[in-house]
């Protein structure tokens, strides 16, 4: 895991991503096959990149339609014969308000997500709120500018904020809480 050059939204569960090497933007949508689970990648262009990226709700509308496979003409690679089941998105409340959050750096081993605000603009910092680095429900703690960009290039800073939002030295920055906890 590490830096995405695009965006990865667990609530809306899609990516973004630019390849730099191909030239090449494309959405992506987990899939499993019961056996596996893999990324399925659809070509998009630049200007659709570009509005995606800006309008996260869009985003996921398109992830959406690539679960039903409605665009299936965009491929990045075709699928093989035992092509997989789209992972689906929980639509609950929660998770729709949380689509707002587009993650630009993730790490699930170390337990820490960063990422913009769309709608406020503000950056976050997020954790798991469950027991494990894998929870579903995160925790978004508020953070400046300034500690966005250490943290983009400073992982272990952003690892050691994390660890100390883990054992409630953030909680004055905490912007939502889980719905057990509400």
């Amino acid at each position: 895991m590490g830096f995405h050059p695009g965006y990865f939204s667990r609530a809306g569960a899609f990516t973004l991503k630019f390849d730099r090497d191909a030239s090449l933007y494309s959405l992506g949508i987990p899939v499993s096959t019961g056996h596996v689970d893999y990324t399925e990648h659809y070509c998009i262009s630049a200007e659709q990149y570009a509005t995606l990226a800006n309008d996260p709700r869009l985003a996921k509308s398109f992830a959406d339609e690539c679960r039903r496979r409605e665009h299936d003409e965009l491929f990045v690679l075709e699928p093989e014969w035992n092509r997989g089941s789209p992972r689906m998105p929980d639509e609950s409340d929660e998770v729709q308000a949380a689509i707002t959050y587009l993650d630009t750096f993730t790490s699930f081993p170390r337990g820490v997500a960063l990422g913009i605000d769309v709608e406020s603009g503000r950056p976050y910092l997020s954790i798991p709120a469950g027991s494990g680095h894998s929870s579903e429900e995160w925790r978004y703690f508020r953070i400046s500018y300034d500690e966005l960009h250490a943290f983009d290039t400073d992982i272990e800073a952003a690892v050691l904020f994390a660890d100390a939002c883990r054992g409630g030295g953030h909680d004055d920055r905490l912007v939502s809480l889980p719905p057990t906890e509400r």
